[in-house]
C-alpha cells in the first residue's frame, strides 16, 4: 500500500509539471524540437537543451526573454571559416556566404591581384558559398625581361609559368625562360625570356630547319644537338651571331696519310784478305736493302679532297753493306843487301 501511495503521488507530480511546463518549440538551423520547460527565458531553455551557443550565433527571440506558452525559439548557428594569409592563420564566425563580405568582417583585404583559394580551389571574391577555409595569396612584384623590353608585373601565381599565364605572354617551342617555368614565384624576382629564332642548319648530308634562343651560332648548334668535332668549322663562324632565317653550313673535317713505300739497294764492298786462296770469296757480311715511306697528308672536307701536303720521304731501315772476302796473292817481298861502310 506505501508502495502504491509513493508511485500515485509521483505521477501526481509529473502530470501536475507537465501540465505547469510551458510548451516550447526550438528550430536550430531548420531543424525543430519541441521541449516543454519550466525555465524562465530563453537562454534556460538552450541551455537545459545542451544548445552550445557562440557569441555570433543569431538568437530569436534573445536569451533573455522571458518564456510564453507555445514560444519558437530560431537558432541561427554561425559559420566556422578558417582564413589563412601568407603564414597567418585565425578562426572567425559568420553569417556571411558571400566571400567578399566574410573577409569584410574579418577585417582582412583583399589586394587587385591576390588570389582567393576556397577549400583549395579558386574562387572570384563575388562567389556566394559557404567556405570552410579561405586562403589568399598576396601577389607579389615581378620583372618580366623580353629582349629590350622590361615589364613590372603584381601576381599571386605559384610558378614561373602561372606568371607568364597571367600576363598573357605566349611561349613556343625552343624559347628559353629563367628560371625555369615550374620555379616558385619570389618576390622581387627577375624572369628572362630568350625567344627562338627560326634558322636552317645544313650538316652531314641533311638540311633541318629548326629554332634556337641563343646568341650565337655555337650555342644554336649545341641545343640542335648537333657537335663540331675535331677540326670542323661552320660558316659563318660558331662565334657569329645567330640571325633571324640564316643558313650555317657545317663543314665536316677529316685527314688521311697516303703513304708510299719502297727498298733501298744495299752496295756490295770487296776485301782482300791474304789468307784465302787466290781468286777464292766469302761472305762475310750480307748485305740487306733498306726500307723508305712516303708520306702525304690529304686534306678533306665533307668528303671532298681540298688539299694535300708535300711529300715527306724518311727513312726508315737504312740498308746494310754486303762485303765479300777475296783471296790475294802473296806479295813479293825483295831483301835490301846493305851497303858496307867505306873506309
Amino acid at each position: 500500500m506505501a508502495a502504491l501511495l509513493i508511485l500515485l503521488g509521483a505521477l501526481l507530480v509529473w502530470m501536475i509539471g507537465l501540465f505547469t511546463a510551458h510548451p516550447i518549440t526550438v528550430v536550430i538551423e531548420g531543424q525543430r524540437r519541441e521541449v516543454r520547460t519550466h525555465q524562465t527565458t530563453v537562454g534556460g531553455v538552450l541551455a537545459e537543451a545542451g544548445v552550445w551557443i557562440e557569441a555570433e550565433d543569431r538568437i530569436n527571440p534573445p536569451p533573455e526573454t522571458p518564456l510564453n506558452n507555445d514560444l519558437v525559439i530560431t537558432v541561427d548557428k554561425a559559420h566556422p571559416v578558417l582564413i589563412e594569409v601568407d603564414d597567418n592563420r585565425r578562426r572567425i564566425l559568420t553569417h556571411h556566404t558571400r566571400l567578399l563580405d566574410i573577409l569584410s568582417e574579418s577585417g582582412t583585404e583583399l589586394g587587385e591581384n591576390d588570389q582567393l583559394f576556397v577549400d583549395g580551389a579558386p574562387q572570384p571574391p563575388n562567389t556566394e558559398i559557404i567556405p570552410n577555409t579561405i586562403r589568399i595569396v598576396r601577389a607579389r612584384s615581378v620583372t618580366i625581361i623580353e629582349g629590350d623590353q622590361v615589364s613590372e608585373h603584381a601576381t599571386a601565381a605559384q610558378t614561373v609559368a602561372g606568371v607568364l599565364t597571367e600576363a598573357k605572354i605566349a611561349l613556343v617551342v625552343a624559347d628559353q625562360v629563367s628560371p625555369s617555368l615550374y620555379a616558385p614565384v619570389e618576390a622581387g624576382m627577375t624572369i628572362a625570356i630568350t625567344r627562338a629564332v627560326p634558322f636552317t642548319i645544313e650538316a652531314d648530308g641533311r638540311i633541318l630547319n629548326t629554332r634556337a634562343a641563343a646568341f650565337s651560332i655555337g650555342e644554336a648548334l649545341a641545343q640542335a644537338g648537333i657537335a663540331l668535332i675535331g677540326m670542323d668549322y661552320t660558316l659563318p663562324a660558331p662565334e657569329s651571331a645567330l640571325v633571324e632565317g640564316m643558313v650555317v653550313r657545317v663543314i665536316r673535317v677529316t685527314e688521311a696519310d697516303e703513304i708510299e713505300r719502297g727498298e733501298i739497294a744495299f752496295e756490295t764492298l770487296t776485301q782482300p784478305v791474304e789468307n784465302l786462296p787466290a781468286n777464292e770469296t766469302r761472305v762475310i757480311q750480307e748485305g740487306m736493302k733498306g726500307l723508305w715511306e712516303m708520306r702525304v697528308r690529304v686534306r678533306f672536307e665533307n668528303g671532298v679532297e681540298v688539299s694535300r701536303s708535300s711529300p715527306r720521304e724518311t727513312v726508315i731501315r737504312p740498308p746494310r753493306e754486303e762485303i765479300i772476302a777475296v783471296g790475294a796473292t802473296p806479295s813479293i817481298y825483295q831483301t835490301e843487301t846493305p851497303v858496307p861502310n867505306s873506309p
